[in-house]
């Protein structure tokens, strides 16, 4: 009898009793995560949601595992906070068919069904954990999401204009941050009255100071993914004449680049092996996918790259002829990968050719980085729409 009515819920029950389990074997880690933080295990009293007296908030940044870009934006959006003296904490967490949540050096290992209608129980007691353990005044989603775990908080998250979540979901969100500059970027949701819209969002990074570059080999960070053009047979063929060539260094997952004789390994999340490694190239080669294509929305690649100085190669994308102007270098991707790879050879002659007019473009390209899409505007922003929503609670408080 007893098995028979575990049964049905051995898998909730087991993964409670195990996550529990596996959160006392790793208590030494969360009190030193609680320690660097600085955060107080008391039973703090709930108060009303956006009402601080802090003028700070605290902030809990949460991504998905499985994204780099956004994995790194996220990294890098955590130390622009910190370096403004305001505390926050990430997480990384998945869709229902993955099983782990890194919350900083702390392990768990609950089911988390982002996205979905169901909640199980395990997830409700991690997440509620959570919350009462930071206690975070601002949730930054760095993809379309959503939780319920955190009524206190504003939440925010960064939307895409093909995102398809429902539109309940992002009714439930404080604070819409689009990719864009136009307010009806998502056509299938209005924002309401009572949401805050911040445009012209984007996966940055920090501001830099220019510093001139040899331009020795192409830099190519990425990986193969289903459905997504730069995975296609002739984006393969596009790498490996560069690879025969010896023109490429190439910097991703193993299972993807494992093959070419010029991949370098996989750049750590979080470190700056990215922008070393790309500076010992000198030019990069920025790459958008079809979803980039059809929203009009850049790669975090164009930003990273003008950041760290150098020359860049990009897709013909609207958004970069834009604000970049000529102060990149095109290639045309309609054409087949021979093609391609023809154009490449053009552009590394102007290079070898033309190294005054080259190092400009990477300059002037830096300085429209730094002016327009710096990470730190996009961090003001958010702070500034924080405290108008805690200020609106206020007054009607």
């Amino acid at each position: 009898m007893t098995l028979r009515w575990i049964s049905p819920l051995s898998y909730s029950f087991w993964g409670c009793i195990f996550g529990m389990f596996t959160l006392l074997l790793n208590l030494h880690q969360a009190k030193k995560f609680y320690h660097d933080h600085q955060i107080e295990m008391t039973c703090p009293t709930i108060p009303q949601k956006g009402v601080q007296k802090e003028s700070k908030p605290q902030v809990l940044l949460i991504g998905s595992a499985y994204t780099f870009g956004e994995r790194e934006w996220q990294s890098r959006l955590h130390a622009a906070l910190s370096i403004r003296g305001i505390k926050a904490s990430s997480a990384l967490a998945a869709k229902a068919y993955d099983h782990d949540l890194h919350l900083m050096n702390l392990r768990l290992w609950p089911i988390i069904p982002l996205g979905y209608p169901s909640q199980e129980l395990k997830t409700y007691i991690w997440f509620s954990a959570i919350n009462f353990l930071l206690k975070p005044d601002l949730v930054v989603f760095t993809q379309a999401m959503y939780m319920s775990y955190f009524p206190q908080a504003q939440q925010a998250a960064l939307i895409s204009a093909d995102d398809v979540e429902p539109a309940s979901l992002f009714s439930l969100l404080d604070i819409l941050m689009f990719s864009s500059s136009n307010p009806n970027y998502c056509q299938y949701y209005t924002p309401t009255t009572t949401q805050s819209v911040l445009l012209d969002i984007y996966p940055s990074t920090g501001k830099t100071s220019f510093k001139p570059l040899s331009f020795h080999r192409l830099f190519f960070c990425g990986a193969f993914c289903d459905r997504d053009i730069r995975s296609s047979q002739k984006y393969k063929d596009f790498y490996n004449q560069l690879d025969q060539l010896n023109l490429i260094s190439f910097y991703g997952p193993k299972k993807s680049w494992k093959r070419f004789r010029n991949y370098k390994g996989m750049i750590p999340f979080g470190s700056d092996q990215f922008e070393v490694e790309l500076q010992t190239c000198g030019i990069g080669l920025c790459l958008h996918s079809k979803r980039h294509r059809e929203t009009g929305t850049p790669t975090a690649r164009i930003f990273e790259l003008a950041a760290a100085s150098a020359l860049i190669i990009c897709d013909d994308h609207p958004f970069v002829r834009k604000h970049f102007q000529d102060n990149v270098l095109y290639i045309h991707t309609r054409k087949d990968a021979i093609d391609m790879t023809a154009q490449i050879l053009r552009h590394l002659a102007w290079i070898k050719t033309h190294p005054h007019e080259a190092q400009e473009k990477a300059r002037k390209a830096h300085a429209i980085f730094k002016k327009k899409f710096p990470l730190e505007k996009t961090v003001d922003k958010l702070i500034k729409a924080w405290k108008s929503k805690q200020e609106c609670h206020r007054s009607a408080s």
